[in-house]
């Protein structure tokens, strides 16, 4: 069980002492003492935040990625002692679960008649003009709750929020996950007015206060692409809740006998599976390691797009009594199959990405392997927290086997991993970042 760390530092000096775990606390750790000095800072100065999220399918109760990283970010601004304000253009109330209408038979026909950059043009067309009527609502919102800082999600073509927290002048924090112009062309296609998409995606980066990626890969994207002040973008990668480390021993003991792992050293990948994960190359490093080894198991939790594939992959292998499918299961019960691992994987990631599935594994405390990539660089350094490869099937079968026979550089890595998760790559640790570019820009507004 990883410790956890003291949940409101606060209470060192209010006196009760008895609400923090004080196991958790090295005190002879310069950067423990600063992040202590922050928080108690914080809650000594409040400060009034307004969330704000522009597009109007984004729904703040969505358990995909995106709704988990929206309402954690707002928890942790709200624990740090700040007033949060939240203004999610969609919505932050479960939707009701009914099966999408089927596309009328008029819209049918406008499909196949339309050429499909026009098509995505009427849509961004209605994407913009939602806009407009966002930016006059968040204006009203503004001049009531009068926040210190904007933080905003940023999303395709919607400039409301750099527009209003310019005029009114207040400071703009802008969170950007993906480069959305080159996103929405790979997943929608391209669309007639994607020069203008380029010229809002510049002017929500230069008109913005501070401008915060993901990954170090996203920002030099963007800095190559605008050619933009590198000093107004920082890097604060994705996080973890401490509190998902805590598992029943139950649970992982039911999966370690349904998969039969008992008495073998398990490989496992968590996630959705899609195209651009690499579970292919996974799948086919294990077979030929399992072709020699009969003490070793592979774990691949959760569903996606191309699951049926890699079955299909997985019973041609010839080792497929030896990989276990799980299928999607619900997020709460992830960290049990996590705890259930001895060697985590991950063997691809999109470029741009901050992959969640590396902190999830390094918070359980799990030896990684992971695929060279400037995201992962951002938060591993290569042998001490983990075994950072090339993208070869070689290279991950090397990996593997290493890890495979020495248990004790598993434990090794885990542990100086899982520290640095705790005390760097928390969603808490990630809200005092955000604060801290408060306070190093008190005088800069959007302009």
């Amino acid at each position: 069980m990883p410790p956890q760390p003291a949940n409101n530092p606060v209470n060192l000096l209010i006196g009760e002492a008895n609400s923090v775990n004080f196991d958790a606390i090295d005190t002879n750790d310069p950067s423990i003492l600063k992040m202590l000095v922050k928080s108690i800072s914080s809650y000594l100065c409040p400060m009034k935040i307004l969330y704000y999220s522009p597009h109007p399918n984004l729904n703040l109760s969505d358990p995909a990625g995106y709704g988990t990283h929206m309402r954690e970010m707002i928890k942790a601004f709200r624990e740090s002692g700040h007033e949060v304000e939240v203004v999610i253009m969609g919505g932050t109330e479960p939707k009701v679960d009914t099966i999408p209408a089927k596309p009328s038979l008029m819209k049918r026909v406008a499909k196949i008649f339309i050429p499909p950059t026009r098509w995505q043009a009427m849509k961004d067309k209605r994407l913009l003009e939602f806009d407009d009527a966002a930016y006059d609502q968040l204006l009203e919102k503004i001049k009531a709750f009068k926040p210190d800082m904007i933080y905003e999600r940023a999303n395709y073509m919607q400039t409301s929020g750099v527009n209003a927290a310019r005029r009114l002048k207040v400071m703009h924090v802008l969170e950007v996950n993906s480069p959305y112009v080159e996103e929405k062309v790979e997943l929608e296609g391209p669309s007639s007015m994607l020069e203008m998409a380029k010229e809002k995606e510049f002017w929500q980066l230069d008109k913005t206060s501070q401008v915060v990626v993901v990954s170090s890969s996203l920002r030099e994207y963007f800095l190559t692409e605008h050619r933009l002040f590198a000093g107004k973008f920082t890097v604060i990668p994705n996080a973890i809740d401490p509190a998902k480390g805590q598992v029943d021993a139950a649970l992982v003991a039911q999966i370690q006998a349904k998969y039969k792992l008992e008495g073998k050293t398990v490989i496992g990948w968590v996630g959705s599976i899609q195209p651009w994960h690499g579970v292919e190359g996974l799948i086919d490093a294990f077979a030929a390691l399992a072709a020699q080894r009969q003490d070793i198991a592979l774990l691949i939790v959760g569903s996606g797009e191309t699951i049926a594939q890699m079955q299909a992959r997985a019973q041609a292998s010839g080792v497929q009594d030896h990989i276990h499918f799980t299928g999607y299961i619900k997020h709460a019960e992830v960290f049990g199959h996590i705890a259930a691992m001895d060697i985590t994987v991950l063997p691809d990631t999109k470029w741009y990405c901050s992959p969640i599935k590396i902190f999830e594994y390094g918070l359980m405390g799990k030896a990684i392997v992971a695929t060279h990539h400037a995201a992962v660089l951002d938060v591993m350094r290569p042998d001490v927290d983990g075994l950072i490869i090339a993208p070869e099937q070689a290279a991950l079968q090397q990996a593997l086997l290493r890890l495979i026979d020495d248990a004790a550089l598993r434990q090794q890595l885990a542990a100086h991993f899982q520290a640095k998760v705790l005390r760097e790559h928390t969603w808490a640790a990630n809200a005092r970042r955000v604060i801290d570019l408060h306070d190093f820009s008190q005088t800069r507004v959007a302009r």
